[in-house]
């Protein structure tokens, strides 16, 4: 409650500044920085929304030592990639201090979080086809709904471009390293298509350091992947107001499983993977002040594990199916208010025989978005932005939930774009399938998470030399009956309560007419149990398992055409294995480098690129007992027409 007085507080010292002359004069002009729009389900200027983004371009991707989703957002700013071992491994996202399923993944706005576990695997998610990434830090169960709770990710895939074109790219690299990329895009009048095949494979048997081998050394086995993705785009511009476009991709792997090193021989199990993803959308303008929107999505994962151990041998399936149906309406009265009205349906099923039964679920919401600007005619306090959510969500296994937020953006200053801004809402999270329902390891009798979320901060912007600005955010999220794992009762429980608070600090600059570009990104999560059970409790006041208090984000990107040079810089602190905070994994700190080509011949762009990753060769583990990757090596070279 007194972060929403706080916010209350600002708004009236500040509310009255504006009852001098107002304008909503949509003449009036402001800096326009990137537009994104997953942060209010409508496109804003990322300078205007009411909470912290971050965008990741084309650029961004082609510069990173990344083959998949998970390789990109591990060097991206203000999150922790959780993954035990190499390329074949799962990896997962968490962010301010929340778990993994606290993390809620888009894909072109649509939910991509299954009902079994609430993840995604991003080593799953191959980067070709991908446009951009919107990550919006903080709570959204109020535009998005369940799982939302410390941010979201949203992926965009490329659409077809206006003129034919071809790409292909073949790539070698360490431990058996090896990548292809086939990709044409084509219009015909009205209709764009755009097609591609990518296959990246590995053995990583890569060497570590164990002081208990004879030689100090060992070597990771059973670590093998390969994964191969299909991607169809299309879409169909009807007039100038309305478009439909369809997303189709399949991603198939066959991957090792080697689970925790101990010294003697790792498990010889696999996983076997196929995710199908559908998507279509249908937009239409009626005038200058209505859009329809109309969204589906399908969603198929079936997952195979299989080890072969001589004494237990083991083999199991997990096939889920979703379908999302996603209708939206925005109305733009004036040019300075906005309002948003939308209903969700989805509906998801697992089966399993690690279930007693077919479990189904369906989840209906709907939810209302007000968008309004005041700008008044002096030199500072001229924009005031106001936004306000709500969404009622109803789960058929679970409970219904009812999640406000509120936000606000003031521009300070034109001279300089000083904003400040401010959000607190409440999210939730359904327990998963396999939190309810998993034979012998669930608890039926768990209830949902609910949190309240806080954040304010300030950003600026400032011309020397090139373009820099600087952002700082203080954030806070409290929740309740917080579900985590109980090691004692082998069963999820709820734990009552779980504060998470901390500063993020991002500072992005380029330089010299953009041939120089500088990203830093610093975060600071205290993630505390703040609920007793026992008198003398050891964990009470104690910072989450794997939940590291520092993270730092480098990366420095230098142009002189056609060569591009690009090294990234990560640093993530300790992160306790106790929750007693006894016992902890120490931190690690890793640079990635390459170096880019990117000359013409004809109409022909050549691309090269030279990849290293673990520059220094450091030893390290993001997980007890599962040692990662040293220096590596990737070469690539493309042609794109």
């Amino acid at each position: 409650m007194k972060h929403c007085r706080l916010v209350f507080v600002l708004f009236i010292i500040v509310g009255p500044l504006f009852s001098q002359p107002v304008r909503t004069d949509s003449a009036r002009t402001y800096p326009l920085k990137e537009v994104v729009v997953t942060a209010t389900r409508s496109p804003i200027a990322a300078g205007d929304a009411p909470s912290q983004i971050t965008v990741l371009t084309s650029r961004d991707i082609d510069n990173a030592n990344a083959a998949t989703v998970a390789d990109l957002l591990g060097q991206a700013g203000g999150v922790f990639l959780r993954q035990n071992g190499g390329g074949g491994s799962i990896a997962t996202l968490s962010m301010r201090g929340g778990a993994s399923e606290h993390l809620l993944v888009l894909m072109n706005g649509i939910r991509y979080n299954n009902f079994q576990n609430g993840l995604v695997d991003l080593n799953l998610l191959p980067v070709q086809n991908i446009d951009r990434i919107e990550m919006v830090n903080g709570g959204n169960s109020a535009l998005y709904g369940s799982d939302a709770v410390a941010g979201v990710v949203n992926i965009l895939t490329k659409e077809p471009g206006g003129k034919p074109g071809f790409r292909a790219l073949f790539g070698l690299g360490s431990f058996g390293g090896e990548q292809y990329v086939v990709e044409g895009a084509s219009t015909l009048g009205a209709v764009g298509v755009l097609a591609g095949f990518s296959s990246d494979r590995g053995t990583d048997n890569y060497s570590f350091a164990d002081a208990s081998s004879a030689g100090g050394s060992d070597a990771r086995t059973n670590a093998d992947f390969a994964r191969r993705q299909f991607y169809l785009h299309g879409n169909l511009r009807i007039d100038d107001r309305s478009k439909i476009r369809v997303a189709v991709q399949n991603v198939s792997s066959d991957r090792g499983s080697p689970g925790p090193y101990t010294g003697a021989a790792g498990s010889a199990a696999r996983l076997f993977d196929n995710d199908l993803h559908v998507s279509a959308n249908c937009s239409r303008a009626v005038g200058a002040q209505f859009e329809w929107t109309v969204g589906a999505a399908y969603h198929y994962g079936y997952e195979t594990y299989r080890d072969p151990d001589p004494l237990y041998p083991y083999e199991t399936f997990y096939k889920n199916n979703s379908f999302n149906f996603n209708e939206q309406v925005r109305w733009e009265p004036i040019p300075s208010q906005k309002l948003t009205f939308g209903w969700e349906y989805m509906r998801g099923g697992l089966e399993s025989p690690d279930f007693d039964s077919a479990i189904s679920r369906a989840q209906s919401s709907v939810y209302l978005s007000h968008e309004a600007r005041l700008d008044a005619d002096r030199p500072f306090l001229n924009r005031f932005s106001i936004f306000t959510t709500a969404r009622f969500d109803q789960v058929t296994d679970g409970d219904h939930a009812f999640t406000p937020k509120f936000g606000m953006n003031i521009l300070i200053l034109p001279e300089g774009d000083v904003h400040i801004r401010s959000t607190v809402g409440r999210s939730f999270r359904s327990p998963s399938f396999n939190d309810l329902y998993f034979r012998g390891f669930s608890n039926p009798d768990l209830r949902p998470e609910h949190s309240t979320s806080f954040d304010a901060g300030v950003s600026a912007s400032w011309a020397a030399a090139g373009d820099q600005s600087l952002e700082v955010t203080y954030f806070h999220l409290d929740t309740d009956d917080r579900i985590l794992f109980d090691p004692i009762a082998f069963a999820p429980k709820n734990i009552g309560q779980v504060k998470s608070s901390g500063l993020e600090l991002t500072y992005s600059a380029a330089l010299f007419h953009r041939g120089v570009n500088i990203r830093v990104n610093y975060s600071y999560t205290n993630a505390l149990k703040m609920n007793q059970d026992s008198l003398n409790d050891p964990t009470f006041e104690k910072q989450l398992t794997y939940v590291p208090k520092e993270i730092l984000n480098v990366s420095l990107s230098a142009t002189l055409r056609p060569f591009t040079i690009n090294v990234a810089y990560l640093v993530v602190g300790e992160r306790f294995t106790s929750s007693d905070d006894a016992t902890s994994v120490p931190a690690y700190r890793l640079v990635n480098q390459n170096v880019v080509l990117r000359p013409m011949i004809g109409e022909w762009n050549v691309y090269v690129k030279g990849e290293v990753n673990n520059l220094f060769d450091v030893d390290y583990q993001i997980y007890r007992s599962y040692p990662m990757s040293k220096r590596s090596y990737r070469f690539t070279v493309g042609v794109e027409y």
